[in-house]
């Protein structure tokens, strides 16, 4: 049932043990709607939060870092008397989930990574976030960052066949707070490297990928997965970056396979 912690809005399926979702950027906790569905009812806990000035959770009051994130995972974690926790985290739940382990190692059994990566941003990304910051607060609207993503999210068979998805993930995008969307590229943009975190990681590591994800190429996936020593690729076809909505039987089955392996 929906609830509330310290101003961040969560949602919980009770079982043992837990899987605790962390969402992509721009959107929120509903894009996991098919992974609920498919666990509902099993004995697994499932865990999905907004983070601030997303969904239904205010924005920070203040300027955060991506750890500011982590933390607020580990509050609900701790609220929900949640000791041990599997991540799987998207694309920026990526990185909200690498934060975790390099501040919460102890905490985390293991790790999923789709359609994310583990260096930290680029020169021409993190541009390409300062222009988009200076967009919206100069506008005040998030139509060209919706604009973008969309075109990212979808391959464009998906884009042109099935537009209630499309809408769907649209109306997201646009209910985030500009706030909240400025705050999340500014900690995208300031990220740690995490490569050599993933190096010394011993925990059972699960890399997901859209075969045409145009944010994080197949061979960009396969290195990270090969920097874990515990670490394995799935290569999901006909999709590109939003993996787990535009091919949510291959996500849910490759992913009840890992959690079947380490729990």
């Amino acid at each position: 049932m929906p609830q509330w912690l310290s101003r961040t809005f969560y949602r919980c399926q009770p079982g043992s043990p837990v899987l605790c979702l962390l969402h992509a950027f721009p959107v929120n906790s509903a894009m996991w709607e098919p992974q609920l569905a498919y666990f509902a009812g099993s004995r697994v806990s499932l865990v999905a939060l907004d983070y601030p000035g997303f969904g239904e959770s205010t924005p920070f009051d203040f300027e955060p870092e991506i750890d500011h994130y982590a933390r607020r995972v580990a509050d609900i974690l701790n609220e929900l008397n949640v000791a041990r926790v599997t991540l799987a985290g998207l694309s920026m739940g990526g990185y909200v989930a690498l934060a975790c382990l390099r501040l919460y190692p102890e905490r985390v059994n293991g790790l999923v990574l789709a359609n994310t990566r583990a260096a930290a941003d680029s020169e021409a990304t993190r541009q390409r976030r300062r222009e988009l910051i200076e967009e919206i607060r100069s506008t005040g609207s998030l139509d060209a960052l919706i604009a973008f993503h969309l075109k990212q999210f979808f391959t464009p068979d998906t884009q042109a066949n099935r537009p209630e998805l499309v809408t769907q993930v649209a109306k997201m995008m646009a209910s985030a707070t500009p706030q909240g969307v400025i705050h999340a590229l500014q900690a995208m943009a300031g990220r740690p490297d995490s490569t050599e975190l993933l190096k010394q990681c011993s925990i059972p590591v699960l890399v997901l990928t859209g075969q045409a994800d145009p944010l994080i190429p197949v061979d960009e996936a396969s290195a990270m997965a090969a920097l874990a020593p515990n670490g394995r690729l799935r290569v999901l076809p006909d999709c590109a970056h939003l993996s787990n909505l535009e091919q949510p039987d291959r996500f849910n089955s490759e992913l009840q396979a890992f959690l079947s392996e380490i729990w």
